[in-house]
């Protein structure tokens, strides 16, 4: 096989659904490949499959999620998130990515109660790269805007 080839990976990575039925993996590999061939909504359709044999499947689900919001799908992105977050409520990345969505369907540039919980949380204990993307050190202004970017320091 010629990797190459989208047309000949594809199909081999369809093999894989029927080799390996009992493992998320290759349906994980084959959104992989859908989406490096811009096919996002074949990769979000695959993914549902997936869930739908492998429902506890933390992996399927964050892809499922970041599927969704890169189609613009930010409501179901956060609701997938929330699920997985439930869950693992440890994975700080699902909460950034969370917040992060949150902070995009926010009115009119205040911040909802949701993404000031989500950035308290992140501020007291998530990894330093997480935290210094988001520029806000717990303090807010009268309306509840971010006051001043949180404290960081470069990574090792």
């Amino acid at each position: 096989m010629d990797a190459r080839d989208p047309v000949q990976a594809e199909a081999a990575l369809k093999r894989g659904l029927i080799l390996q039925p009992d493992s998320p993996l290759p349906y994980e590999h084959l959104a992989d490949h859908y989406l490096d061939v811009d096919r996002a909504a074949d990769a979000l359709a695959l993914l549902q499959q997936g869930l739908d044999r492998f429902p506890h499947d933390l992996d399927l689900q964050m892809m499922l999620a970041q599927v969704s919001a890169e189609l613009g799908k930010a409501d179901d992105a956060i609701r997938f998130y929330d699920d997985v977050r439930s869950q693992r409520p440890d994975l700080d990345l699902v909460e950034y990515k969370l917040a992060m969505l949150v902070a995009s369907r926010d009115q009119d540039g205040a911040p909802s109660q949701r993404l000031l919980q989500a950035l308290q949380r992140l501020q007291s204990d998530c990894l330093p790269i997480l935290c210094c993307s988001i520029p806000w050190d717990g303090r807010t202004t009268a309306r509840g805007l971010p006051l001043a970017p949180a404290p960081c320091s470069p990574p090792p």
